[in-house]
């Protein structure tokens, strides 16, 4: 066998076969009533276990990148944690067994303790296939599967052929997952004495994965548990049948897209090539398969599993059509998640919830088989829609370094306070610095100092002052924008032109700049030392938003957005072209771009702001901000990673 993708192909195919070989023998000896309730507790087993495929889809891009740098991938921790993980689930699932006992009418809560029993060693096999796929161990990988799969198969019909019943199917199954497990640990050990690089994800891109995995199952397999719930037990068995041989259609272009991982993962054109030749294959493979289980499984389902199962030829043409469907949506699935988009790849979502409602008003199989092939189409044209849309790719704009220090002050409407306050910087620039500029950049005002008629701001502005008006109103992103496109300085740095902010707040960070080898300096109303008029109602909102940013953005910084920063100029540089925000969510965007392009050591420093204005958070501007958070959260998790970390910029794409 090649130590190639192809070999890894023949690996899953070989490890579906087994699971189809399986349910048959289940199917055979069980009988419809009680294959009904295996089949709805192997649906829930598949929506514990998308971890398997969701998060090895996240992992196996990162082996990948590190493997690629040269480095040994340092992989035991996190199997670790993985492992720890998996008991959590365990626990949780014996907690809610009795609630699934009785939706599914089972009897007893076994088969559910059977089901936590496996989510242990499921869990840890994540780590150990990722690892084993993102070396592209090909060969390594395919024979533990080959090998643990038909050991899968034999425990299986031995168990379930001396005590015919769904608990001892679920106690095999168990105890090949351990063996598999051993399996692959055993497989991944090397002897290696490059630079360790330990194996991380972001929260991020792990619970997206989790996320868009677990819908895409949930959607597959859901229409059996609403089956169980709708129809009679002999009616919900044959459709489990039914939907078990239609699936075997997605056997196939799942072992395609799994083997093809790691050239998912790459950046650009030979992702969206790698992308296209997975789905072509698929579809062909696929629509070859689904003709074929259409014409002829009628014929012979009834000699394989008995004459208690009477498959109708419309619903399993539906559900192979879905099937077939299923597989370019797991494609296009693993191509989000492999670039880091998470938004996108959650689209399953969507098809999951349409079924869920729509499936429990059925009264036919036909018609739930027909539901679910709407769910299925209209999460892959979500997912397609948005398919090489690039986001966050942009170039520096800036000119060449020529003083110390620019300071972008943006104003709009501001009193004579705003004037005082630039007057007051220049005085302490010109105390500290050698050469600074100030760039006052007035986003299009209509009344106040900067449009009066009454003052004249070219006697009363220093040389060092630039004024700039924006010829429509922008918002305070895109004045900072247009401030930091001419800035000149080796530090760039900002200050709310408002006067809130006292000029001695932008001397001490600009103090500590030059003592710090830090990307930046950050004004943060959460420091310990700041002092602030706040509510405790805002206390709290400001306490929920930053661990929320935190988990979104990544971006390790308690504080985005007071209107006071310093940043040296490669950061401005790696960030500033590619923010598209024209309002105050500039900071937080500005901030995650920094972060993700590899300048995210951020300083905070105390400010003192009298927060007169916020004295109560009301309902509407608390959800205008979260409007605009969840705003930029959906185009930032839209995008992939390589573009959120300007790999397309750097690589010459």
């Amino acid at each position: 066998m090649k130590n190639t993708a192809q070999s890894l192909t023949i690996g899953f195919v070989t490890v579906a076969a087994g699971t189809v070989a399986f349910h048959i023998a289940a199917a055979r000896f069980l009988g419809p009533k009680e294959y009904g309730s295996l089949g709805a507790m192997l649906t829930i087993l598949l929506i514990l276990s998308v971890p398997a495929g969701a998060v090895q889809v996240a992992l196996t891009a990162e082996v990948s990148r590190i493997a690629d740098k040269g480095n040994r991938i340092l992989w035991l921790p996190l199997l670790l944690k993985f492992s720890a993980i998996g008991t959590a689930c365990a626990t949780c699932l014996v907690l809610v067994s009795p609630l699934l006992s009785s939706y599914i009418g089972a009897a007893g809560v076994t088969p559910f303790i059977m089901l936590a029993l496996f989510a242990i060693p499921a869990m840890g096999t994540i780590v150990t296939r990722s690892v084993l796929l993102g070396r592209r161990q090909y060969r390594r990988l395919a024979a533990v599967l080959i090998a643990t799969s038909a050991l899968r198969l034999a425990i299986g019909i031995a168990a379930i052929a001396l005590v015919p019943s769904a608990q001892m199917a679920m106690v095999s199954l168990v105890v090949s997952e351990v063996v598999l497990f051993v399996a692959l640990y055993r497989a991944c050990i090397t002897d290696d004495d490059r630079l360790p690089w330990e194996l991380t994800l972001t929260n991020s891109e792990l619970w997206g994965a989790v996320l868009a995995f677990t819908a895409f199952w949930l959607l597959v397999g859901a229409d059996a548990l609403i089956a169980k719930r709708q129809f009679s037990a002999e009616v919900a068995g044959t459709f489990a049948a039914t939907a078990l041989v239609a699936r075997t259609v997605l056997y196939i272009p799942q072992a395609i897209t799994s083997a093809a991982l790691p050239d998912l993962t790459q950046i650009g054109d030979k992702g969206v090539a790698a992308l296209r030749k997975v789905v072509e294959t698929s579809l062909f493979f696929g629509l070859f398969a689904a003709v074929a289980i259409s014409v002829g499984a009628p014929k012979v389902i009834a000699v394989i599993l008995g004459e208690g199962y009477r498959i109708s030829v419309p619903t399993l043409t539906l559900l192979s059509i879905s099937a077939v469907l299923a597989g370019l949506l797991n494609a296009l699935i693993t191509y989000r998640l492999a670039q880091g988009s998470v938004v996108r790849s959650n689209a399953a979502w969507l098809g999951f919830f349409a079924l869920l409602v729509v499936g429990h008003l059925v009264s036919q199989p036909t018609q739930l088989a027909l539901v679910t092939l709407i769910g299925v189409l209209g999460s892959c044209f979500f997912i397609f829609s948005g398919l090489g849309k690039q986001q966050f790719i942009g170039h520096a704009m800036l000119t060449e370094p020529s003083v110390d220090i620019s300071l972008i002050m943006p104003v709009y409407n501001e009193g004579i306070k705003s004037l005082e306050t630039v007057l007051a910087a220049d005085a302490m620039l010109a105390e500290t610095l050698r050469s600074y500029e100030i760039i006052v950049v007035d986003d299009c005002s209509t009344s106040g100092v900067w449009t009066s008629k009454n003052v004249n701001l070219d006697v009363i502005l220093p040389e060092t002052v630039t004024p700039l008006r924006l010829e429509r109103n922008g918002g305070k992103g895109t004045a900072l924008r247009e401030g930091f496109s001419q800035a000149k300085g080796e530090y760039v740095s900002f200050l709310d032109g408002d006067g809130d902010i006292e000029v001695a707040t932008l001397a001490e960070m600009l103090e500590e700049m030059s003592h710090y080898q830090c990307d930046g300096i950050i004004g943060s109303k959460a420091h310990p030392h700041s002092f602030t008029k706040r509510s405790f109602s805002r206390s709290i909102l400001s306490s929920v938003s930053t661990r929320l940013i935190s988990f979104l953005f990544s971006v390790n910084v308690s504080d985005t957005q007071v209107g006071v920063k310093v940043f040296r100029r490669n950061v401005v540089e790696a960030a500033m072209a590619s923010t598209q925000e024209t309002g105050f969510m500039f900071d937080l965007e500005f901030l995650a771009l920094a972060t993700a392009r590899g300048h995210g050591h951020f300083i905070e420093h105390p400010v003192h702001i009298e927060d007169h204005e916020a004295s109560s958070v009301s309902l509407r501007s608390s959800a205008v901000a979260l409007g605009n958070v969840a705003a930029l959260a959906w185009r930032w998790h839209s995008s992939s990673a390589y573009e959120r970390r300007g790999a397309y910029a750097n690589s010459g794409v």
